[in-house]
């Protein structure tokens, strides 16, 4: 299964997930299978249930602090902003240096609109993992997102060597026939 995982093909995703899903036949308990089929789930689109193994992982091995932050992190995809957090922020407190925790819980700020927490969240997981990719781009991201604004302005928020960590005052008004 975990071959198959790595490849990240549905079909393989799809033969991972069963063979996790016979691991854990045999092995109701088993933490690191259902934490496994939970992300080829997750990868196949299936957050619902992907929710419901990484849980069943956390569940059968309290301290899995790796199961904990995957589970934070399609909790916030789910839009599940709380749960994401209480879960992000257990699984750092078993392991404060778990730069995936620290993506997940940016993530959580990120979808609730805190851009600063977001990004210091992205800093320390980069400083602790200068060459996961993912996080790298999500920096870039949060850092290039536009905020609509509740006045209806667009501001372009800028790293802070641009802008000295002052507002940016560029904005223009969107088209009074936008539906947000």
């Amino acid at each position: 299964g975990r071959v198959k995982l790595g490849r990240g093909k549905p079909l393989d995703l799809l033969a991972a997930a069963n063979a996790f899903a016979k691991a854990i036949e045999l092995a109701p308990g088993y933490a690191a299978a259902l934490y496994r089929r939970g992300l080829a789930l997750e990868r196949l689109g299936q957050r619902s249930l992907a929710i419901d193994e990484l849980g069943r992982a956390v569940r059968a091995c309290p301290h899995f602090y790796e199961a904990r932050a995957a589970l934070a992190r399609v909790l916030a995809g789910s839009e599940r902003l709380t749960e994401a957090e209480a879960t992000a922020r257990k699984a750092l407190s078993d392991r404060p240096d778990h730069a995936p925790a620290r993506s997940a819980l940016a993530l959580v700020h990120f979808r609730r609109g805190d851009l600063p927490r977001a990004r210091e969240q992205l800093d320390l997981a980069l400083a602790l993992d200068p060459s996961d990719e993912s996080v790298r781009s999500f920096r870039r991201n949060v850092t290039n997102v536009d905020v609509i604004t509740a006045g209806g302005q667009v501001h372009r928020e800028l790293p802070p060597a641009y802008n000295n960590n002052k507002a940016t005052t560029n904005a223009f008004e969107l088209p009074s026939a936008h539906p947000d």
